[in-house]
């Protein structure tokens, strides 16, 4: 629905009408020589259209409408689409960053899988460890090989990427998907 009054609405058209006018009166000294233009135009049009071809006139017509409508509908193609936005969906959200680390996963039928730990300075993909086992706990470590960094986390790897997943599953319920995709295209 539109925003304007109805009165501007009303207004906007009699300008339309008032400037068609105009240009019909200063035009007024050609309307009879573009008439018989027009008129001579159909005619011949029409004079070949019952003239004896190998192809039927009305067949030449279909044809010749047909390319019309095609070319018409290629050049609309190749016209570029205003600039909006894009809109993000949830399978954009492929990357998020958990427990001092940069996760990447993808989505399949079954849900989120191949759920990937990175770096979180350089991006490298990281590969876990065990750093400590006891009988009360274990410690996971990633260690990045590039720059240096390390992160230990509590339970093994496992247990981690559940928990990453689960992390990715609340926020995509909760729709804070939504800042993490805008935040990460706007550093783009």
């Amino acid at each position: 629905m539109s925003s304007e009054r109805p009165s501007s609405k009303i207004i906007i058209q009699v300008v339309g009408t008032v400037i068609a006018a105009a240009i019909l009166y200063l035009f007024r000294s050609w309307l009879p020589v573009i008439g018989s233009w027009l008129f001579s135009v159909i005619r011949a049009i029409w004079t070949f259209l019952i003239a004896g071809h190998a192809i039927p006139g009305w067949l030449l017509v279909i044809f010749v409408v047909c390319t019309l409508w095609l070319t018409v509908r290629v050049l609309l193609g190749f016209r570029t689409a205003p600039s909006r936005s894009h809109e993000f969906t949830e399978d954009d959200y492929v990357k998020d960053s958990f427990f001092g680390l940069t996760w990447r996963w993808r989505y399949g039928q079954t849900g989120i899988y191949s759920v990937v730990p990175c770096c979180s300075r350089c991006d490298m993909q990281v590969h876990p460890r065990l750093d400590h086992v006891s009988t009360l706990s274990t410690l996971t470590g990633y260690h990045c090989d590039n720059c240096g960094q390390h992160v230990s986390l509590e339970g093994d790897h496992q247990n981690i990427e559940d928990k990453v997943t689960r992390q990715i599953q609340r926020k995509l319920r909760s729709g804070e998907w939504k800042q993490v995709i805008s935040k990460e295209s706007a550093q783009r």
